[in-house]
């Protein structure tokens, strides 16, 4: 009978090579399979690859140099192709994808992915990188010296698609100057690109492949998108933001539109965010209840981004206008669409639940490093972190509907400075300006006294009777003259009363803003501030 391994053995190499990869060498599940059910082939496998582990090497070989010879002599492919890992996958029962023998791009594409997935497998060095995705290095020294990766340099000068734009400056590597929809643009080196296609392939998507055919089978896709696109015809590829502040209910997944998704943050999410920005904020509700969030976000927006792409020369005045013409900010919209509707949906405690964007994504298909931007969400200004109720959700949902109207533009400016005064301002003056900016693009005009036009069209607005509307217009004279007084330098806020009232600016700020989505549409059809005081004042236009 066999001798069994003994478990540390297994440890051994899974700590070396990681679970994943023994797994896929032994064509078995190595942490659920009893030590006795294992094969005498998969055990004397095993003491193979602990053997490399425990050689007696020269005393300047330290225990990661070790790990290191095993992991290349596990992955390499320079010679033919073909990684041991490979071949010991398929000795001990397992498939992969038939080879291809001709020199298309698909069939050398196919070829790359095949023998390059063991090393996918492998968990990324330390230490870790301080954004974005990662995997191991030997990733991109399995494709790099690839028997056939330097076919694929001239099989792209054969495709019509590609040769189209990548042109032979330096014969050795084609290289074209692409433009794209996500903000990025520049050079692209053909001998990069084999990279490029099986990286993104292997971090598209909601789960990693867990196979070599299925590794393949999206590299393929996305050869087929690159070439989509050269010729000139938008693509559908994903975009992510997420945001930091609140939890979702437990398994939230809500269509807010057409391509948009709003779900809970997972760890696949998070394997993108900076480094920087994992860390967590604890707070607690009137009732004592904890809730830890955390800065690289608890909620995502997953969209469906419009993907273009622009061959354009080298110019020395650079390009700018090119990635102005190519991207959209509907990604942005979407967002701030969401956080405004939290704000004015979602009050506790006379606390403003809110969000902070944290990391954005886009799946570039030409851009083989990181399409990762971020805010520093651990700067935001008043963060309150919370757990949202199911009927939490329910109002912030109505709110996002309310606020999907094309008279939403007409208001623009004050939606901007309500969010600035919420989420950037630290100064109680910076907060009362920009809320009585809010109520001047709400009811200001050119014409007339504005303080009284304004005032007056807020206390119509948000009281019934002529009393309180006398006394709610009062107030907010005083308050607009204490903003005058702040902006033209001849007071500072000195007195508790006047600190309160930057605060109650932006209070009146949001309350109109509810008034005007949910309860008065006639209003906000009116296209100027003018129109809006004018119809509050005097009556609808006959």
């Amino acid at each position: 009978m066999t001798r069994a391994p003994e478990s540390e053995i297994i440890e051994r190499i899974t700590t070396a090579i990681g679970e994943p990869l023994l797994n896929f060498i032994l064509n078995a599940t190595v942490n659920s399979a009893p030590i006795g059910q294992l094969s005498e082939k998969q055990i004397s496998t095993l003491r193979d690859l602990d053997g490399v582990l425990t050689y007696e090497y020269p005393q300047d070989y330290d225990q990661q140099t070790v790990r290191n010879l095993l992991r290349l002599h596990l992955t390499d492919t320079s010679k033919d192709g073909n990684p041991l890992a490979n071949r010991l996958h398929l000795a001990h029962g397992g498939s992969l994808p038939e080879a291809r023998k001709d020199g298309s791009l698909d069939a050398i594409i196919s070829a790359l992915a095949t023998d390059a997935f063991p090393a996918f497998l492998l968990p990324a060095e330390e230490p870790l990188r301080e954004f974005g995705r990662s995997e191991s290095v030997y990733v991109s020294a399995s494709i790099i010296r690839h028997s056939r990766a330097a076919e694929f340099k001239a099989a792209i000068m054969t495709d019509p698609l590609f040769s189209a734009v990548f042109v032979e400056e330096d014969p050795a590597d084609p290289a074209a100057n692409l433009y794209r929809s996500t903000f990025r643009g520049g050079r692209v080196q053909s001998s990069l690109l084999p990279s490029t296609i099986l990286r993104n392939a292997w971090h598209s998507g909601s789960d990693h492949p867990t196979s070599a055919a299925e590794l393949c089978r999206r590299s393929l896709d996305m050869l087929q998108l690159m070439r989509t696109a050269l010729a000139g015809e938008s693509v559908t590829v994903k975009a992510y933001q997420a945001l930091a502040g609140v939890h979702l209910p437990p398994g939230t997944r809500w269509t807010a539109g057409e391509g948009v998704v709003v779900r809970e943050a997972t760890e696949r999410d998070r394997e993108r965010a900076p480094e920087s920005l994992k860390r967590q904020l604890t707070g607690s509700d009137a009732a004592g209840i904890m809730t830890v969030i955390n800065y690289d976000g608890d909620v995502v927006v997953e969209f469906d981004y419009p993907y273009t792409v622009k061959a354009v020369p080298p110019s020395p005045d650079g390009s700018q206008h090119v990635l102005d013409e190519l991207s959209s900010d509907v990604l942005k919209q979407v967002t701030n669409r969401l956080r405004l509707s939290l704000l004015i949906a979602v009050q506790r405690d006379n606390r403003k639940l809110q969000l902070a964007p944290s990391w954005q994504y886009y799946e570039d298909l030409f851009d083989g490093g990181d399409s990762l931007l971020w805010n520093d969400s651990t700067r935001a200004i008043g963060l309150t972190p919370a757990q949202l109720t199911e009927t939490e959700l329910a109002a912030w949902r109505e709110w996002y509907e309310l606020l999907d109207n094309p008279n939403i533009q007409h208001i623009e400016l004050a939606l901007s400075r309500v969010m600035r005064a919420v989420s950037e301002r630290r100064d109680p003056s910076d907060v009362l300006i920009d809320s009585v900016i809010a109520w001047e693009n709400l009811f200001g005009s050119k014409e007339g006294e504005p303080t009284l036009r304004v005032t007056a069209s807020l206390a119509l607005l948000l009281t019934d009777s002529p009393q309180d509307r006398r006394k709610l217009r009062t107030k907010l004279g005083k308050i607009y003259a204490l903003r005058s007084d702040v902006v033209h330098g001849s007071s500072a806020l000195n007195e508790a009363a006047e600190y309160a009232h930057c605060y109650e600016a932006l209070e009146i700020a949001l309350r109109a803003l509810r008034v005007l989505l949910r309860d008065r549409p006639d209003v906000l059809a009116q296209r100027t501030g003018t129109e809006r005081s004018l119809h509050l004042i005097v009556g609808p236009a006959q």
